[in-house]
C-alpha cells in the first residue's frame, strides 16, 4: 500500500497479472476504487506488486514472479522465469514501463498500453535470476532499487525440479539428477559468477540507473536486498536475506 495523490493505493497478487487500485477519494470506502493497473502491465509473469515508492511526483511500482519459477496458479507452479519489471504511475493514472522487456506471457491490460521501457533497460536489470524488485526507497534525491537473485538456490532446488518434470519419464529417473545441479555450476564462467548475490542500483530521475552494488555487497550468498530504511538521523539502512548462513 501507498499513500500517493491523497489517495490510498493498494496492490493485489494474482497469476494473471497483478492488479493496482486506489481509493476514488481521500477517505478510502467501500465499494469506491478504481483500477489503475491490471494484467501484469502487459506481462502475466508479474505476478506480484512487490515494491511501491513515491518520487518526484510519480509512484513507482516493482514487480515479482510469485518465486523465481514458481507461480502463484496452484495449477501451473512451474512457470518460465523473469526478471522484475518496474512502472511508474502519474498523478492522472496513467502508467509507463520504465525497466522491462518483450513481455514472457503477453496480456491485454484495460487500463493501458505496455509500451517499451523508457529507460532502454531490460526486465531485471538484463539478469533473468533478478526475479523481484523487493525494495525501493527515496533517498537524498535518488531512487534506491534493491533486488532478489535466486542464482545461489539453483544447487539446493534443481534436482527437485527436474524431478518433478521427469517423473514420468522412465530413462530420466535413472540419471544421477544430483549431480546436475554440480554441472551446471561447474559450466557458469567465473565471471558470471561475479554477479551472484542481491543488486543494488541508484537513479536520480527514475530513468538513469547506476549500479551501488551487484553481487550482494561481496557475498554471493546474500541473495536479497530485504529492506532499505531510513533512520530518523538521515542515514540509509539495508538489510540482507541470506538464507545460507543468515
Amino acid at each position: 500500500m501507498s499513500s500517493f495523490n491523497n489517495r490510498l493505493y493498494i496492490g493485489t497478487a494474482l497469476p494473471e497479472g497483478f492488479q493496482l487500485w486506489r481509493s476514488e477519494d481521500e477517505n478510502p470506502g467501500a465499494d469506491r476504487w478504481v483500477k489503475v493497473v491490471d494484467k501484469g502491465a502487459g506481462d502475466a509473469r508479474n505476478e506480484v506488486p512487490l515494491s511501491l515508492e513515491i518520487f518526484k511526483g510519480y509512484l513507482y511500482l516493482g514487480t515479482a514472479v510469485y518465486f523465481g519459477i514458481f507461480s502463484l496458479d496452484p495449477n501451473d507452479r512451474l512457470v518460465t522465469p523473469k526478471g522484475f519489471d518496474l512502472i511508474r504511475i502519474n498523478k492522472n493514472d496513467q502508467w509507463e514501463l520504465v525497466i522491462g522487456s518483450k513481455p514472457v506471457e503477453q496480456s491485454n491490460p484495460e487500463t493501458g498500453t505496455r509500451g517499451t521501457a523508457i529507460s532502454g533497460i531490460t526486465s531485471g536489470f538484463g539478469n533473468i535470476a533478478n526475479g523481484y524488485c523487493w525494495q525501493l526507497k527515496e533517498y537524498n534525491g535518488w531512487l534506491y532499487l534493491g533486488t532478489w537473485d535466486w542464482t545461489d538456490l539453483i544447487p539446493p532446488l534443481l534436482p527437485e525440479v527436474l524431478k518433478s518434470l521427469w517423473s514420468e519419464n522412465p530413462l530420466l529417473r535413472s540419471l544421477p539428477i544430483e549431480c546436475i545441479s554440480d554441472l551446471f555450476f561447474a559450466l557458469i564462467s567465473p565471471a558470471t559468477r561475479l554477479t551472484f548475490g542481491f543488486s543494488l542500483w541508484k537513479s536520480p530521475d527514475g530513468i538513469h540507473w547506476f549500479p551501488v552494488t551487484i553481487n550482494g555487497l561481496g557475498n554471493p550468498k546474500s541473495y536479497g536486498c530485504r529492506n532499505l530504511f531510513v533512520s530518523e538521523k538521515g542515514n540509509l539502512y539495508l538489510d540482507t536475506a541470506n538464507p545460507f548462513e543468515g
